[in-house]
């Protein structure tokens, strides 16, 4: 196994560190099963190919996720692979993001899902709906089918179009919109009052 520099620093070791070891060595339990599928398929198929995103160890122990593309090294193309040549790019930061953004999500799915106050997501550019949640359809007496892809203006949803549009614009503009109270009209055409 030869490393270079910037795979050396990757993996926090000394310079001469790990010469002649196995890149296995370096891999969690599961990740050294599926590392030895990936290089199995490219022994049989003499196919370059990708790891998008693996847990390899770091000399202190720490964990590092990587990405992996590696090449059959060949004496010629009809001989067999004699070993690999490869790129491993660290994408430990990419995978942090991600995941703190689908725990996110996942915050702000269940609020928005599980709030007792009724909730919509409605395009700035037109105010078509986009989601609902469930506390709002039981307020407005609409169903989803009645409500998603359907303008506020298109469903004269608001009592007052003025008083909407104000609302609408201050959102628009990046302001927040707190305590507002406006009237909007049910599904049985009767006027409410929400804030």
């Amino acid at each position: 196994l030869f490393l270079n520099r910037a795979m050396k620093g990757m993996l926090d070791i000394s310079p001469d560190g790990y010469a002649g070891a196995n890149i296995q060595s370096f891999l969690t339990g599961h990740g050294k099963d599926y590392f030895a599928d990936f290089t199995g398929k490219i022994m049989d198929t003499g196919r370059p190919g990708q790891i998008d995103d693996i847990e390899i160890l770091r000399d202190d122990g720490s964990a590092c996720y990587v990405e992996i593309s590696m090449s059959p090294v060949k004496k010629d193309c009809k001989s067999p692979v004699t070993g690999f040549s490869g790129v491993v790019r660290d994408v430990s930061e990419r995978r942090k993001r991600e995941q703190a953004l689908r725990l996110s999500e996942e915050i702000f799915s269940k609020a928005f899902r599980n709030s007792p106050g009724g909730m919509f997501i409605a395009a700035l550019k037109d105010t078509r709906l986009i989601n609902v949640n469930d506390s709002f359809l039981k307020i407005t007496g609409f169903t989803l089918f009645d409500l998603i892809g359907n303008s506020l203006s298109e469903l004269n949803f608001f009592s007052s179009p003025a008083r909407a549009e104000k609302f609408i614009n201050a959102v628009r503009h990046g302001k927040r919109v707190k305590n507002m109270e406006t009237g909007f009209f049910n599904a049985q055409g009767k006027k409410r009052t929400g804030v």
